[in-house]
């Protein structure tokens, strides 16, 4: 089915399989719109997801393949179509059918046949609602915007972004820490530079956000323009409107990722030194077993002390020594180490 258009004004897409109310709904419309028209679901789809959306949908509900229902549902769960108003204009006339389409997101339920004054009225007031909805959006994202210019020359990264992951603010710090130009973000998904193993906790994360969970910070891995993973670690603050409504998250971002290679490398060195004193310490046992059965049976009654021949001797401090005064003791009778005042260790 062909598009449609008659005027530059605000754009209405008209959805049914029935060319006669393609026909009629466009004869109504056409001297205040322009006029688009689908008569299946998928075009429908197509259409309100182009460059230039429609800013209202009249949408019937019986049709062969995706009925009305599916569309709008499908409509209402895309970022870029979510915010058109759809109007069901069916003969379903049933309440519990007019009660599913606005649970599915539809702003009205017209049963058809049509009275032409009231469909235009409706049609009337929800576009001038859309109006200003769009100008209040548009306000606070100008206002979000200024609000990054105050804080542009932060070394830190910092990015704004809305719900759906679309960033609306990218600072100087962004630009140092991921290599990429305010004007090559701006609109972009934000989730375009989360690691990909990471991408299903970070969007977890933003919908308990925008629940009312506090997430004050977390760690997540970024990917810069030159595909570099890094680490970062994340402070984020949740934006209101006048109402209190959340609208967008403002997220300062800081590159960990050499603090946490420096930690690595301290834990490996760690195990190394731990590993390097067993095995020193299995190359002294197995060299002089008696001796060093000897040490330990000091240690554990001295508490790694022990007092021989008039003088006492830590063992941790001064190792050498150990193997010195070992060497005395070997050469020494037992019996002459009990003269006055010298304890005998058992």
């Amino acid at each position: 089915m062909d598009i449609i258009d008659f005027t530059d004004k605000a754009t209405v897409l008209v959805v049914d399989d029935t060319p006669d109310n393609l026909t009629l709904m466009s004869g109504l419309l056409k001297d205040s719109y322009k006029v688009k028209v689908a008569n299946n679901g998928e075009m429908a789809l197509n259409i309100a997801a182009a460059d230039h959306p429609p800013d209202l949908i009249l949408l019937d509900i019986i049709m062969p393949g995706m009925d009305g229902y599916e569309v709008c549902q499908r409509l209402k769960a895309d970022p870029k179509t979510r915010d058109i108003p759809v109007i069901f204009l069916t003969a379903k006339a049933e309440l519990e059918d007019e009660k599913k389409g606005l649970e599915l997101g539809a702003v009205d339920y017209i049963i058809k046949p049509i009275s032409p004054p009231i469909v235009l009225a409706r049609i009337k007031a929800y576009l001038t609602l859309k109006t200003a909805a769009d100008s209040l959006r548009e306000e606070k994202i100008k206002e979000l915007r200024r609000l990054a210019t105050v804080v542009s020359d932060s070394n830190d990264a910092i990015i704004l972004h809305d719900f759906d992951g679309k960033i609306l603010a990218w600072n100087r710090g962004a630009k140092e820490t991921y290599g990429y130009t305010e004007v090559e973000m701006l609109g972009k998904n934000v989730r375009e530079i989360v690691a990909e193993a990471d991408r299903e906790a970070a969007l977890t994360l933003i919908q308990r956000i925008k629940q009312g969970d506090i997430v004050k910070s977390f760690e997540l891995r970024r990917v810069a323009k030159d595909g570099r993973i890094l680490d970062v670690w994340l402070t984020t603050t949740l934006l209101t409107d006048e109402a209190g409504k959340p609208v967008a998250i403002a997220t300062t971002e800081r590159n960990i990722t050499e603090r946490k290679r420096d930690e690595e490398e301290i834990k490996q060195l760690n195990v190394e030194l731990e590993q390097h004193v067993l095995q020193r310490t299995a190359e002294l046992e197995a060299a002089n077993p008696m001796w060093w059965m000897f040490v330990c049976g000091c240690s554990a009654t001295r508490g790694s002390s022990f007092c021989r021949c008039g003088f006492t001797m830590q063992i941790s401090n001064d190792l050498p020594s150990v193997f010195c005064w070992a060497s005395q003791m070997a050469s020494c009778p037992i019996r002459s180490l009990h003269p006055v005042g010298v304890r005998t260790i058992t």
